[in-house]
């Protein structure tokens, strides 16, 4: 994740779905120009299913938004699979 260098300051969430319920989320914070990878926990109950899986993946979706200090906000979904 990253925020303009443009900005003061980016808060924002990361949220994994599975289903259409949320199976992890982070909370994040950045200062203007930095850049940033974060790790998200899954829940114990997606942490099972994907060892039970036959192939070891699961699909979920991706969920960012972001808000800078003005009030913009952005929001991005992208499809892709746990592997386990």
């Amino acid at each position: 994740m990253s925020c303009p260098a443009g900005e003061s300051s980016c808060d924002g969430r990361i949220t994994i779905k599975r289903n259409g319920k949320a199976v992890g989320s982070i909370a994040t914070k950045l200062v203007g120009g930095q850049t940033k990878t974060y790790k998200v926990a899954i829940k114990r109950s997606t942490r099972i299913a994907l060892a039970k899986d036959g192939d070891k993946t699961l699909a979920v979706k991706v969920v960012v938004s972001a808000e800078d200090d003005a009030g913009n906000t952005a929001r991005t979904t992208k499809s892709t699979k746990l592997k386990g």
